[in-house]
């Protein structure tokens, strides 16, 4: 019985030296999640900084564009009066010239 009992003391001492094991091995891999979480979340910090940045300058191009456009819309809206306005004055020129002969 005592040599029974011995040999179930040497199985449980070897099973807890493994476990223990096992614990400083899973609160090492746990230190190491920890740290990479860590890294995740300081990249995803500068990530939205990035993202932030990104945005402004889009927002500016937006307005930037918008004032473009409004600006090709002036543009082509004195475009065509100059033209109408040639227009009239060659089409006067042309009467203009008809009565001179």
């Amino acid at each position: 019985m005592a040599e029974e009992i011995k040999g179930q003391r040497s199985k449980l001492l070897s099973a807890n030296a493994f476990l223990k094991a096992q614990k400083a091995l899973l609160a090492a891999e746990n230190n190491f999640l920890k740290s990479e979480a860590l890294k995740i979340k300081a990249m995803n910090k500068e990530l939205k900084t990035v993202n932030d940045v990104l945005k402004e300058k889009n927002s500016k191009l937006s307005m930037d564009n918008t004032e473009l456009a409004s600006a090709f819309v002036k543009l082509a809206n004195k475009i065509t009066k100059v033209a109408k306005n040639s227009e009239w004055a060659h089409e006067s020129s042309k009467w203009a010239q008809g009565k001179l002969k």
